[in-house]
């Protein structure tokens, strides 16, 4: 999984109203952002998953595009036959692609 603190840490960083404006924009309010950044929360992994589906971004070195995560998994787990010709040279970067979770030898 990726590490999402630090990217919750960049947003709030980067929007102008801090944790404000990340917290409306992930649906959950300013005191629930700033207990689990403090590391007060319970079980932060709703959040998690809101602040990976919000922010996080991958590099698509084949589309050379920033996909979110679902959008990068997917792409990746589709089967051959689920695709058309065109879509193969995709198919074939993210069988090789170091973002590909079945490709844990070379992230490794």
């Amino acid at each position: 999984m990726i590490d999402w603190l630090p990217i919750l840490r960049r947003a709030i960083a980067d929007d102008p109203r801090g944790i404000t404006g990340v917290a409306e924009c992930l649906g959950y309010s300013r005191p629930a952002v700033s207990r689990v950044l403090a590391g007060s929360y319970g079980d932060p992994s709703r959040l998690a998953a809101k602040v990976l589906a919000t922010y996080a971004r991958i590099d698509c070195p084949h589309l050379r595009a920033s996909l979110a995560p679902d959008e990068c998994a997917a792409y990746a787990g589709r089967s051959y036959g689920a695709i058309t010709a065109a879509d193969v040279p995709h198919w074939r970067a993210c069988k090789k692609c170091p973002h590909n979770p079945a490709n844990k030898e070379i992230r490794a």
